[in-house]
């Protein structure tokens, strides 16, 4: 069991490392490919992000997290970029995640990362 968890591992670092070599290296750090936005819904159902999270545009159950989460998907006054949204997912420790959220790395794919974000996005401010 240990040795598949490990191959699996292996494998999701692996994808992340071709995606990263196909990402177009900006002057800031790298761009993430654009993603799907009801691929990215999708994934934000199967995350169940709602959980703990307030989703704008009101097709997801109100959160039901104790003590309750502040941060607001899809509410960011200002455009953010791929990469920032991105960041604010895979580095809990990020201003806009609260200090609140778990590790995703190994339980999210890095296409879902890309997905969620383009869904995000779609929600506008």
């Amino acid at each position: 069991m240990n040795m598949m968890k490990r191959a699996a591992t292996m494998g999701l670092t692996a994808a992340t490392l071709v995606l990263v070599a196909g990402c177009v290296e900006a002057r800031q750090g790298l761009l993430l490919p654009e993603g799907q936005v009801a691929a990215g819904k999708e994934a934000v159902r199967a995350m169940q992000c709602f959980v703990c999270h307030e989703i704008a545009g009101g097709e997801f159950p109100a959160p039901h997290a104790q003590p309750p989460v502040s941060v607001r998907l899809g509410a960011v006054q200002a455009p953010w970029s791929r990469e920032r949204l991105a960041g604010s997912i895979l580095a809990p420790a990020h201003p806009l995640a609260d200090g609140r959220m778990g590790d995703y790395g190994e339980a999210m794919t890095v296409r879902q990362l890309v997905d969620i974000v383009a869904y995000l996005q779609s929600l506008g401010g």
